[in-house]
Parts: structure tokens; sequence; C-alpha cells
């Protein structure tokens, strides 16, 4: 609606004009509403993306932390835009504080070759190993079948990062900073899951995660049981 409002400015300066019974927002109150549009812009944009068919749980804490991350930089000094900040940060806080205690979640997180363990604390992460493990021996525990071993790895489908070539938003930036930031080290792996973890990240709006799972499944095949439908269907719970 300001969005709106602010498109007709001219035609609502026209008309209160002529019209002098109308109230007319004053400058320092279109700048407020211009303020507040570009405070909401990325908010709304998360909505969008979390609102489409293929979301899933795994974005959950990605999306909380580059949202906060968001709320916690500089914004316009204009007045009211710090105070209605603030309380969007306090609330979103408030809400998602849990979030990184919730094993689902976590392990729908770092299962997604988008994000992996970049949006998660040292602490979580080592806890979410743990969590990793148990559910691997349940995987092992309950199939009757014994799993072939594969000497051909699945080809990987590389994705860019980066995205090169697209526009970027300010929404893209945050998730960038905060992904990118945090590329593992060219250390050897110590084990599956170190090696899962040190190789690129998908395409956040390209890649498609349940692909790379299907590519992938003979190099990480404890993993990728726990994280593709037909198993224990962390990032697609049916």
């Amino acid at each position: 609606m300001l969005r709106r409002i602010q498109e007709q400015k001219r035609v609502l300066t026209l008309y209160s004009g002529e019209y002098v019974h109308c109230t007319y927002p004053t400058v320092d109150g279109w700048d407020i509403v211009e303020k507040v549009i570009d405070t909401l812009t990325p908010i709304e944009e998360i909505t969008l993306e979390m609102s489409k068919p293929d979301a899933s749980v795994s974005c959950i804490i990605p999306t909380t932390e580059v949202l906060r991350r968001y709320l916690e930089s500089q914004g316009p000094n204009t007045r009211g835009i710090q105070t209605l900040r603030k309380t969007m940060l306090d609330s979103l806080k408030r809400r998602f504080a849990a979030m990184e205690e919730r094993r689902e979640v976590v392990l729908a997180c770092i299962l997604d070759p988008h994000y992996k363990q970049r949006p998660l604390s040292d602490t979580t992460i080592s806890t979410a190993k743990t969590w990793l493990q148990e559910e691997a021996e349940k995987v092992s525990s309950s199939s009757h079948s014994t799993e072939a071993s594969s000497s051909t790895a699945a080809t990987s489908r590389e994705e860019n990062p980066t995205g090169e070539g697209q526009s970027q938003s300010l929404l893209d930036s945050l998730y960038d900073d905060m992904l990118l930031s945090q590329q593992a080290q060219p250390e050897p792996p110590e084990g599956l899951l170190e090696e899962y973890l040190k190789e690129p990240i998908l395409d956040r709006k390209t890649g498609d995660p349940l692909q790379w799972w299907k590519q992938n499944s003979g190099r990480f095949l404890k993993l990728s049981g726990q994280a593709v439908p037909d198993s224990s269907t962390l990032l697609y719970p049916q």
C-alpha cells in the first residue's frame, strides 16, 4: 500500500492543491514513507521466497540469519525508522531464538547444499555432527538390504555460487556475505561429512538440492539417506 501511495505522489500532490480539505503528507512524511518502503522491501523478498512451492525447512536458519544481519546493519536515521528496525529485530530474536536447538531444522540446513554449515555457529555445527551420526545409525539399523559400494562417483553438478551475470538485490548481497565469506579452508577432509562440507555450495537461486543429492548419492551414501525422499527426508518432509 505504501509503495502504491508513493507511486501516486504526483497525483496526490495535484489533487491536494485543488481540494484543500484533503490531508496531504508533509515533506518529512514522504521521507518516512520512502524509508519504510526501503526497510520492508528485503523482508517482502524473503516472504515471497519462503512462499514458493519448493521452499523447505532448510531455509529457516539461513533466512533468520540474513534478516538478523540486515536489521542489525546501519539503517537510515529518519525519525522512527531505527525504532521500527529495532522492534522487528527484537521480535525476530524472540521468535527464532531456539531454532539452532531444533534437531530437524539444523540437520535440514546442513544437508542442504545451498547452505551447509555456513549459517550455523561452531557449537551448533559440532552438535549437528553428533546428530548426523545418530541419524546414520538409525538408517543403517532399519535397513534390511546391504548397500552396494559404488566405485564410480556420480557426476557433480557444479553451480555458480556467486550468481555472475545476475543483478543482485540487497537480499542477494546479504546471502552472499553469509554463505561465501565462510568458505571452507582447503584442508584434507577427515571424513565423509567433512568432505561434503568442504565442497562448493550450490547457487541459492538456480541450484536444485534434490537433484544434487541424486547425482552425488554414491559419493555420500550415508548422508544422502538422510537428505532425500524415501529415507529420513529431512530436507523434504512428506
